[in-house]
């Protein structure tokens, strides 16, 4: 069902964000500290491979062979994954509010679409008539500031203190713009706005063509406000994800890029172990390391 204009406005990224959240959601089971983690695994693999020349960074040339440790991809070694592992405790401190506003993401998202499967048609009514209502008292208004104008310059004409005040504010104006004073500027613009701003005579005025807008539909106005709130609980998951990526890099001691690399691999090893199939691409320090770790890592990480 397509949505209505100012109506439902879920868009694709908020819905990226629930997923992700979602995923950070289950992961906290085992560790809150992963949340924030596995975002960057992709977006760190791109720019690995963009400075390559289009060859992943760490993806050896044979399944079986051995990275090549850079500046990039760093050996997986006990210190390391010791660092990665503290960063995650360190984050839990940041999520301890995830699955509740996680749900009550889910939770809005539910109701508008809903209200707008429920009440769509009774929407695009009346955003309809909203528009033209605003489109109406938006001509009068423009063509009352028309007439008012007009006047103005009737009067200065007639009248040489108004033509003299007039001249001086131009003047003022014309020395402020070839000085580049923005400041002056900006305050003899909303000067010579006043001069010409709408009155509640000129809303009255316009009203009587236009009509009294139409009122929303209670449903309408429930909309409005849960599209505001979901708004703000995005905006409080994106700050979490970001200070617990933020917690987890400062902690592990890595890039952005360094951490989304390692845990691909860290990953790799994990789905490996669980299928119990070789490891392929570690060398022999980081398969011991990693099997020291494997425990705690998937609790981390909730695989």
């Amino acid at each position: 069902m397509k949505p209505t204009p100012r109506t439902l406005k879920v868009s694709a990224s908020r819905a990226c964000l629930a997923t992700l959240t979602l995923a950070l959601a289950s992961s906290l089971a085992g560790a809150p500290a992963a949340a924030g983690i596995r975002d960057m695994v992709k977006s760190a693999k791109d720019k690995a491979v963009q400075k390559t020349g289009g060859k992943s960074a760490e993806t050896p040339a044979r399944p079986e062979a051995v990275p090549i440790f850079d500046d990039r991809v760093l050996e997986l070694t006990d210190a390391r994954l010791d660092r990665l592992l503290a960063g995650f405790k360190a984050a839990a401190a940041f999520t301890a509010d995830l699955p509740k506003l996680v749900a009550r993401q889910e939770a809005l998202n539910d109701e508008l679409q809903k209200l707008n499967n429920t009440h769509e048609k009774a929407f695009n009514e009346y955003v309809e008539k909203r528009n033209a209502h605003k489109s109406c008292m938006r001509e009068e208004l423009n063509e009352i500031r028309s007439n008012r104008h007009k006047d103005m310059v009737r009067q200065s004409m007639a009248n040489p203190a108004q033509m003299q005040k007039l001249a001086q504010l131009s003047m003022r104006f014309s020395e402020a713009q070839t000085k580049g004073d923005t400041a002056a500027v900006r305050t003899l613009t909303a000067e010579m706005e006043a001069m010409q701003e709408f009155t509640p005579e000129d809303s009255l005025a316009a009203r009587k063509k236009c009509g009294a807008p139409t009122p929303p539909p209670p449903a309408f106005v429930r909309m409005e406000t849960a599209h505001s709130e979901l708004g703000g609980v995005d905006e409080k998951i994106r700050d979490m994800n970001l200070k617990v990526r933020q917690v987890q890099l400062d902690t592990s001691e890595l890039t952005e890029a360094q951490m989304g690399i390692a845990m691909d691999r860290i990953y790799g090893f994990l789905a490996a172990a669980k299928e119990k199939k070789d490891p392929q691409g570690f060398s022999p320090t980081e398969l011991k390391a990693l099997a020291a770790h494997k425990d705690a890592l998937a609790a981390a990480l909730g695989t």
